[in-house]
């Protein structure tokens, strides 16, 4: 509301200025070896007031500037320059809303930035949604192809992260992550654990582990709330003993089919293997997710078949 109000009335580049020096003198507040976003829009970025703060801060090397609102914005000679002079300087730059139209791809172009965002309308359920899925990995491909990190945005639940760690993206912020605070807040250990766990599994592309995303357990006693993703209960030591696959029924929308029939299969299997004993069950089930376990029989994730069938397809002899 603020910088709406301020770009009203003629004061967005003084009041982004500010904003600007803030961040600037809070580099000294962060740890080695992180670095600091602050967001300022294209014309305040090129605006004389932000220039100013920029050029005062000397070396700005950890200091990364996100262009905000650029969907429409012309990359002229003045913002040209002001690109030109930070990176002299040692900032990078990131670009935000990555995929959102042609226009946006087409300003990626001009720009070339160093992180690439990409939105949080394509990462909520990109764990069960093979069209965000694909759509991360074109824009992945496409930052890596322009010297880019590839950033995701409003990582919320732990099988968005670990969906977007399997398609090789390197950053990532979001609530699971951190929440909004007054200081720099170290990743909560539980979530450090999983991303270090998760991390070994997808460099073990050749394996059904890779691609293992883990949704919540159900827990002995717990009522099953609905969800768009397949749920696994477990059993008292955390084994998997039912799969509950949600019903896309417009009649029962979060209705869920339950079975205990289901497929049990070690992380460590190779893929060909996993799908060969998907394809042998029953026909009614054959195309049921896979549920995975480690060497204890404790449960890994889910697997869809889809995402089995794709990387075979793709995999390089």
């Amino acid at each position: 509301m603020w910088f709406r109000q301020a770009r009203l009335y003629g004061g967005a580049a003084r009041l982004e200025a500010r904003v600007v020096a803030r961040a600037v003198a809070a580099r000294e507040l962060l740890p080695e070896p992180r670095f600091l976003t602050v967001n300022i829009s294209p014309d305040a970025l090129a605006s004389e007031p932000v220039q100013q703060v920029l050029r005062e801060a000397g070396k700005l090397t950890g200091f990364v500037v996100e262009l905000t609102g650029h969907a429409g914005h012309t990359v002229g000679p003045q913002l040209s320059e002001a690109i030109r002079s930070l990176r002299a300087a040692g900032a990078l730059l990131a670009m935000d809303d990555a995929g959102s139209g042609y226009a946006g791809l087409v300003q990626l172009l001009d720009v070339r930035p160093d992180i690439v965002k990409i939105d949080r309308e394509l990462i909520t359920g990109v764990g069960t949604d093979r069209a965000k899925a694909w759509t991360v990995e074109l824009l992945g491909s496409l930052a890596g192809r322009l010297d880019a990190y590839v950033l995701a945005e409003g990582i919320e639940t732990q099988e968005e992260l670990e969906r977007c760690q399997a398609l090789g993206v390197p950053l990532a912020q979001g609530w699971l992550l951190g929440r909004p605070a007054p200081a720099w807040s170290e990743l909560p250990a539980e979530v450090a654990a999983r991303i270090v766990s998760s991390s070994a599994r997808a460099a073990d592309t050749g394996r059904i582990g890779s691609l293992a995303v883990r949704t919540a357990p159900l827990r002995p006693g717990e009522l099953l709330e609905p969800s768009p993703s397949p749920r696994v209960r477990v059993d008292r030591d955390g084994c998997p003993d039912a799969l509950y696959l949600p019903l896309r029924r417009a009649s029962d929308p979060q209705g869920y089919r339950g079975s205990d029939a289901i497929l049990r299969v070690n992380a460590l299997t190779p893929l060909a293997d996993a799908a060969l004993r998907a394809m042998a069950r029953p026909a009614e089930r054959r195309f049921d997710p896979l549920v995975c376990v480690d060497d204890t029989g404790r449960y890994v994730g889910v697997v869809l078949l889809d995402a089995v069938v794709t990387a075979l397809s793709t995999a390089r002899p």
